[in-house]
């Protein structure tokens, strides 16, 4: 079975990779032009002050909107209203970019700020890029995509471990369920960005923690967590706010010279990166919003008391539940507020079970620090994105490291309330709600909106894609309008296909859920 959800993992992936357009996922060019930089140069380190190449810069102008511009919105409407044949122009235009603009830095063109970015997924990516660097540009950024798309794909082998050892083996498959059902999720790791290999050292380091709970005086499990958490570090800085964490949890359950092991294996791997921000930025992360706060005229704790933090809060968990990529699209927000009662009812099982004192109380507890780490990082950021910017929030995609411990508070939250013929329902009933959540977001929004059979209204609001509005166009006219500024070898029957796949793999996970469901309930109900 779980097998089946890896396969279900990727095919719905596959159909992501397709879909987004160009740049479409959050800091894509940028995230891509730190590894183009790094292929052109030969460096080590990404050079944070160099620009991007005459291809990506190119590249920009050409594609229907440039992302987190202010005016992205009022440009792709007016994309999809010029000439069909003036569309074609352009999309020639991409397609035939010269080779050698690759390797030509962009005069005065902007700086690919994502090398103040750890080097590990660049690094990992590298071999990728160098080995498809002969292809088209559409080609090269599709063969990246898929590749951060297997990367995130470890979650679920290193996932379903986790489930086991937590929850136990009765609902281990349907929480991994629950968690390759999640589309923003899929959203999050079917771009070229960091989150992805992120998302897959995050779950690993949840692995590493349980391994050393279930052998503390292995000096063999101390030395993977270390190394773990320093390979974490290299990832992404926000894994600086669950050292604490994991350093208390490997004292507890391990003793002092087991947290020795873990410290030395992680700062070895680790420390000389935190040392040279520090050294050449005067800030430990070396990150662009927290360099703005520094610099910032509200200090830290003023911009605390001025900042909405209802709004922040409902930014990230917005964020978290569904936003359609750089466009921020989002859908109706009763959808949200009914996501945000399911997740209030199994934060209160949660702390029942809890109470209660349950079987894998230490290892929920050493999840919950985790993920209580991850918040604390979260507002963090919040603040000094309002000190920087005055937006009050950061994204809640960043909450993905530990996707696989929120499946298993979801379950087990919602499980305590219920009794216990109808807990075994609740891994289907999570399922039944994301997958709904993600038809209407996919169908009405993101399809309507890529393809330019929608557009935003004089008063703001973006409709939502109609089948009447399909049937004007036609079924073919929608998928050949997705494979726009897409490799060549991506054409309207390839996308169909993905996307019936896609459907297809939805309704199997659904079922498989339903009925793992229905035979638990079964086995419970037996006399014993």
């Amino acid at each position: 079975m779980i097998l089946f959800l890896w396969l279900a993992f990727l095919v719905r992936g596959a159909f992501y990779v397709n879909l987004l357009p160009l740049w479409e996922g959050f800091d894509e060019w940028s995230h891509y032009a730190v590894v183009q930089n790094l292929a052109s140069s030969g460096a080590f380190l990404p050079d944070r002050h160099a620009s991007i190449s005459r291809e990506v810069q190119e590249s920009l102008s050409l594609i229907p909107w440039q992302p987190g511009l202010p005016d992205a919105k009022a440009r792709h409407d007016a994309y999809w209203q010029l000439p069909g044949e003036q569309r074609a122009i352009r999309e020639r235009q991409l397609t035939s970019l010269p080779p050698e603009l690759a390797v030509q830095p962009a005069a005065g063109g902007p700086q690919a700020y994502e090398a103040q970015q750890a080097p590990l997924d660049y690094w990992l990516m590298l071999p990728v890029y160098r080995r498809v660097a002969a292809w088209p540009l559409l080609s090269r950024v599709w063969a990246l995509r898929f590749a951060a798309l297997l990367i995130a794909s470890s979650l679920v082998p290193v996932g379903f471990w986790i489930a086991r050892r937590t929850a136990g083996a009765e609902f281990a498959v349907a929480i991994m369920a629950v968690v390759v059902a999640q589309p923003q999720l899929m959203i999050t790791v079917t771009h070229i960005s960091n989150d992805v290999l992120a998302v897959a050292m995050g779950t690993l380091l949840c692995a590493a923690l349980l391994y050393l709970r279930q052998s503390p005086r292995s000096w063999l499990s101390a030395f993977l967590l270390g190394i773990t958490l320093g390979l974490c570090l290299l990832t992404k800085a926000y894994f600086l706010a669950v050292v604490p964490a994991v350093l208390l949890c490997a004292w507890l359950w391990a003793g002092p010279r087991q947290l020795l092991t873990v410290t030395s294996s992680a700062a070895v791997l680790s420390a000389w990166w935190y040392i040279r921000n520090l050294v050449t930025t005067h800030s430990i992360s070396g990150e662009q919003v927290d360099l703005g706060g520094l610099g910032s005229r509200l200090s830290f704790t003023q911009a605390m008391q001025q900042m909405n933090w209802w709004k922040a809060a409902d930014v990230v968990f917005l964020s978290h539940v569904w936003l359609g990529n750089w466009s921020f699209l989002v859908v109706r927000s009763w959808m949200y507020r009914t996501f945000a009662v399911i997740v209030c009812a199994a934060a209160l099982g949660l702390v029942l079970r809890l109470v209660l004192r349950s079987k894998y109380r230490p290892e929920l507890l050493a999840f919950l620090a985790l993920y209580g780490s991850f918040l604390f990082a979260l507002a963090y950021h919040s603040v000094r994105n309002f000190q920087t910017t005055s937006f009050t929030g950061t994204l809640g995609h960043y909450l993905f490291p530990l996707v696989v411990p929120e499946a298993i508070f979801l379950t087990i939250g919602l499980g305590t309330l219920l009794p216990a013929r109808l807990a075994a329902a609740v891994p289907a009933f999570l399922i039944a709600c994301l997958s709904a959540l993600e038809f209407f977001g996919v169908h009405c929004y993101l399809m309507g909106y890529y393809s330019g059979l929608t557009s935003y209204a004089p008063n703001g609001n973006l409709p939502a894609l109609t089948l009447g509005a399909v049937r004007a166009a036609g079924v073919h006219q929608l998928f050949e309008r997705l494979t726009i500024d897409k490799p060549a070898f991506l054409t309207a029957r390839l996308m169909a296909v993905s996307w019936a796949l896609f459907l297809a793999v939805n309704l199997a996970i659904l079922a498989s859920a339903a009925i793992a469901a229905a035979r638990v309930a079964r086995s419970r109900h037996k006399p014993a």
